[in-house]
């Protein structure tokens, strides 16, 4: 098993890690600010670090908790 600091997720993943669908995952998420760049983009296929897309997803709800308190 690939550990997560090593794990790189395709827009389905992503999608999936997220709740939403592969299209709105394309078209919105990955285009907020802050969201990583993918790493590599092997046959027009992008691929984003796990670990960083998770890590900006614990920010985002970090800040998001700091603003309601």
């Amino acid at each position: 098993m690939i550990p997560f600091d090593y794990m790189l997720w395709d827009a389905d993943e992503c999608a999936g890690y997220f709740g939403i669908s592969k299209d709105y995952f394309l078209r919105k998420k990955r285009n907020q600010q802050g969201f990583p760049k993918p790493v590599s983009e092997d046959n027009e296929q992008p691929r984003w670090a796990a670990k960083a897309v998770a890590e900006w997803a614990l920010n985002g709800k970090i800040t998001q908790n700091l603003r309601a308190a």
